[in-house]
């Protein structure tokens, strides 16, 4: 019925079928149209990739995705919505990893510029895939980086304009359209930035783990986006420079920030994902009148406030979701509690799925 070679069908599992082996022969096939048609093709050119890949691990799961795009092999699956386009995508994702599997081929970047009269940096970086560090500067750098990259997959582009208001834009771009540029672990970039300017952030990163070592610096604002993976955000030291606002959108894994009330930030704006959040309100908070709105989907959220702040939280959730804040009034669904009269802080907090626990410190 499939026409698979001898070798498909070692890899395949069985798939059981309704009726008699009689029955089965009695339906005619109709030729493949339309959609049908393009599947085919696609089954045709992806059992000619797989020639050339046997030996890849990711070829059983070619060998079986190929199988279930024989609809007609399946009837359950349409009965259930699912389509075979539908699965496409991961095929065609899974095939494009295995011809690209030849070894990484490191390469190192290394860019520094002086300080100079600059009074004021504007950072965008935007990094997929790889460890990711950001710390302050211990010379008379403006900003340096290291970054050692996957000459194979990946083709950063480094772009600096000089002057009081400076910018600098790093970016990684796959070489291969987003098919197959998953591996990336590879890549490792440390970046450096100087403690003696106005720093604007905009941080971009996709499946990796970051730590940002942010105490000193002068971060007036800061958008931080995370994909997959774990992004861990220090303030352990008051900069001077008050932040006007932190932007962060997180999407699947743990984001911890430290050390929040160093930088006297007066709006906070945070949007998760799936995973655990950890957001310590705790620092030199002056009096700073700090606005924060929290939202995330599924996972837990842990809030910790220094005790002497004057505290209120509104608390939004579905019944599949509570909130833990022992220490605080409560009226419905909002918390209070009065410090010494000093920072305010005026939390909104929404979670779907999961629980929020809030402590005092």
């Amino acid at each position: 019925m499939n026409n698979f070679d001898e070798r498909e069908r070692v890899l395949l599992p069985a798939f059981p079928r309704r009726g008699s082996r009689a029955d089965q022969k009695k339906v005619a096939q109709p030729p493949l149209n339309g959609a049908d048609g393009a599947v085919g093709k696609v089954r045709i050119a992806l059992r000619n990739l797989f020639s050339k890949v046997q030996t890849a691990p990711s070829a059983p799961v070619m060998v079986a995705s190929l199988h279930f795009l024989d609809r007609r092999s399946h009837p359950a699956l349409e009965r259930r919505g699912v389509k075979p386009l539908a699965l496409l995508f991961l095929l065609l994702m899974t095939a494009c990893d295995a011809v690209i599997s030849e070894p990484p081929d490191i390469q190192d970047l290394r860019e520094s510029r002086p300080v100079g009269d600059t009074k004021e940096l504007a950072v965008d970086l935007k990094y997929d895939v790889g460890q990711l560090e950001i710390a302050k500067a211990s010379d008379d750098n403006l900003f340096s980086f290291d970054l050692q990259y996957d000459k194979r997959r990946y083709d950063p582009k480094f772009n600096f304009n000089g002057g009081d208001r400076a910018s600098m834009r790093l970016e990684m771009n796959s070489l291969h359209n987003g098919f197959g540029s998953g591996r990336g672990h590879e890549n490792d970039l440390t970046l450096r930035l100087s403690d003696k300017v106005t720093l604007d952030l905009d941080l971009s990163t996709g499946v990796s783990e970051s730590r940002l070592e942010m105490s000193n610096l002068k971060v007036r604002r800061m958008h931080l986006r995370g994909g997959v993976g774990k992004t861990e955000v220090t303030f352990d030291k008051p900069s001077g420079q008050a932040m006007d606002s932190l932007d962060v959108e997180s999407g699947v894994g743990e984001l911890i920030i430290h050390g929040l009330g160093n930088t006297q930030v007066s709006r906070l704006d945070l949007k998760g994902g799936v995973g655990h959040t950890e957001i310590d309100f705790t620092g030199d908070l002056g009096m700073t009148r700090n606005d924060a709105n929290i939202k995330v989907g599924v996972g837990q959220i842990r809030l910790t406030i220094p005790r002497d702040a004057d505290v209120e939280i509104e608390a939004e959730g579905s019944f599949l979701s509570n909130i833990s804040a022992p220490s605080f009034e409560r009226n419905g669904r909002t918390y209070t509690h009065r410090g010494d009269g000093g920072a305010k802080i005026h939390i909104r907090v929404q979670s779907g799925i999961g629980g929020v626990e809030v402590e005092l410190i």
